[in-house]
């Protein structure tokens, strides 16, 4: 196995900066990589930055003509291109669909129950992604992204992957990941977390998705708190492992190998055994309520312990959770609603800071060029009062960057 950081762009400020760009763009040339410009990028880019074709012409130094020819297809020259991705501010790459990586990644993702996946729903979740496309353009992607390659799917290799995953967190060794834990990990494999109203068709609590060089995992807003932490492990592995399987459609091989991960990033083998321990000899209510405390303190669905204990104690008599899982997460927040509780606008962006801060982030960045209506759209909030006051909270956080 190995645990890759893979870099994704270059901040392009000097001579020698350049020089590296180009050669990774030669690289992709070398490689036999097709590459197609996109000049449409250079026109939206431009737009959404506030320059006219004449104002970028003039700081590049070259003709509005020429400008007007990379936007309907021509590659400008080495030079020009480096200074175009300076005053953009962006990796040249972006300006590039290079070979089969679509900007948008097919989503990946696992659905809820019995529920199959299907073309439809996999284009309903791309078409989901798609409406972010523009925001994510306009956005730097992370420098340096965690990657672990791994193609043997054993359980070995699941628990290895678990462990340097868990040691990114601040988790105690035994202890099961928390809320905060589950955030943090994210934040630190580069990935923005967008919280959002899915069409009940697509029976998923979540799905990963590439956008450009953005690691993105979409959840449904009406996701249960105690169903959270796993699904975002879910994605979170696909995320770490997308470099290798990027553009593959459906693999049930491969998503039961990320539900494997996922089960042990979340609960490793003492704590299973602890709870074990804790409802040994009990009869089936007895256990289910030690279950149901643990399931409380510790902010996890009953099924994915229950399917740990029997994983590691086959020989134990199996015990059916599916009511009182049902029952219990009538007592807790959908992640949405968690959101929508906040009584002001400093509040919101306090929680928003603790589930997404990458995306927070991006929003601030871009809350200049944003109207109240688009900010509503990314973050799924209807009412344009709503949206005009964070736009002022986001403000007044982009003074302080």
């Amino acid at each position: 196995m190995t645990f890759l950081l893979i870099i994704r762009k270059v901040k392009y400020t000097v001579g020698r900066q350049d020089i590296q760009a180009m050669i990774l763009l030669q690289t992709y040339l070398l490689r036999g990589k097709k590459m197609k410009w996109a000049g449409e990028k250079v026109r939206d880019l431009a737009k959404a930055q506030g320059f006219s074709i004449a104002s970028l012409a003039e700081s590049i130094g070259v003709s509005r003509k020429a400008v007007n020819d990379w936007t309907r297809g021509q590659i400008p020259k080495g030079n020009h291109l480096m200074a175009l991705a300076r005053l953009l501010n962006i990796n040249p790459e972006e300006l590039f669909n290079i070979g089969e990586k679509f900007d948008i990644s097919i989503p990946v993702h696992r659905t809820r129950g019995n529920a199959k996946v299907t073309e439809d729903r996999s284009q309903e979740a791309f078409n989901l992604a798609k409406d972010y496309y523009s925001f994510f353009l306009n956005d730097s992607a992370l420098p340096v992204v965690p990657v672990i390659r791994e193609t043997d799917k054993s359980d070995e290799n699941a628990r290895n992957i678990a462990r340097i995953l868990r040691k990114m967190t601040s988790v105690q060794n035994g202890e099961p990941l928390k809320k905060k834990h589950v955030f943090s990990l994210l934040k630190d494999l580069g990935i923005k977390i967008v919280i959002k109203k899915f069409p009940e068709s697509l029976k998923v609590y979540a799905f990963y998705t590439r956008i450009l060089a953005h690691r993105v995992v979409f959840v449904n807003r009406d996701t249960n708190f105690l169903d959270l932490n796993f699904a975002l492990l879910h994605e979170a592995v696909h995320a770490v492992r997308d470099e290798t399987f990027k553009g593959r459609l459906y693999d049930k091989k491969e998503e039961d190998f990320c539900d494997l991960v996922a089960n042990y990033v979340q609960f490793p083998d003492e704590y299973v055994q602890f709870v074990a321990n804790n409802i040994s000899d009990l009869r089936v209510g007895q256990a289910i309520n030690i279950l149901k405390s643990f399931a409380e303190k510790n902010g996890h669905a009953l099924h994915g312990i229950v399917k740990r204990i029997y994983n590691q104690f086959p020989s134990k008599e199996p015990i059916n959770p599916h009511g009182a899982d049902t029952n219990l997460k009538k007592e807790f927040y959908s992640i949405g609603d968690y959101l929508m509780a906040f009584e002001n606008a400093e509040e919101y962006v306090t929680y928003l800071k603790e589930i997404s801060p990458l995306f927070l982030e991006s929003l601030v960045k871009q809350v200049e060029n944003l109207t109240y209506r688009r900010l509503g759209e990314l973050l799924d909030i209807e009412s344009s009062l709503d949206a005009a006051d964070l736009k002022d909270e986001f403000l007044k956080l982009r003074k302080e960057m």
